[in-house]
């Protein structure tokens, strides 16, 4: 999956010692981390084939007038345009964030919109942002099923599917009011690769 930033470098004379950047981004604010997002560079006055780039905390390929950038690490990332001089015709600085996945578990509401956990049969994980088109349907997942009681851990076990099994089903069912249910390591692995979500905590109510 990737996503599409628009840099457009206007030059002034043949040597672009003078510009204006603009970026448009239509569906986010920011880079992903571990997702290729693809920038297309639009200029006037200078063949794509001359520009030499130069990204930090990324990797990416060039092909004419766009880039794909691969962010590694959270945090600021900046993009350096050269010309066929070594000129510096633009610097665009950019801000790398984590992809926002969360883990929901699936159960009814009844009519006072409250969830009844007790009757919940498995788990989804969704993105938890509305203009970011990235999947999030995944081939593989893990993570840890924890009930704790009176500060008392009751139940712990590793699971691989989002379809709670039959212990699982046991212990939701006994569930009793300040109870604590926290899933933890979560993992997914999607076609663009793995995925570690935010830990999920519920305490029960009455």
């Amino acid at each position: 999956m990737k996503y599409f930033i628009f840099i457009l470098l206007i030059f002034f004379g043949n040597r672009g010692y003078c510009q204006q950047v603009e970026v448009n981004i239509s569906s986010h604010k920011y880079l992903f981390l571990g997702l290729p997002n693809s920038i297309d560079i639009y200029n006037k006055g200078i063949d794509c084939s001359d520009l030499k780039i130069e990204v930090d905390n990324a990797n990416f390929t060039k092909d004419l007038c766009n880039l794909i950038l691969t962010p590694n690490l959270i945090g600021p990332l900046k993009i350096i345009i050269y010309d066929r001089f070594d000129n510096v015709v633009s610097e665009k600085s950019m801000i790398v964030v984590d992809i926002p996945l969360k883990a929901e578990i699936i159960a009814p509401i009844d009519q006072d919109k409250k969830v009844l956990y007790k009757k919940a049969r498995g788990l989804k994980i969704t993105m938890d942002h509305p203009n970011l088109y990235f999947n999030p349907n995944h081939t593989e997942i893990s993570y840890d099923f924890i009930l704790i009681r009176n500060k008392n851990v009751l139940f712990f076990k590793e699971y691989f599917s989002t379809r709670f099994d039959n212990d699982i089903l046991k212990v939701l069912s006994s569930l009793i009011k300040e109870d604590i249910l926290i899933l933890s390591d979560i993992v997914i692995k999607t076609e663009e690769g793995f995925y570690k979500v935010p830990n999920l905590c519920i305490t029960i109510g009455g």
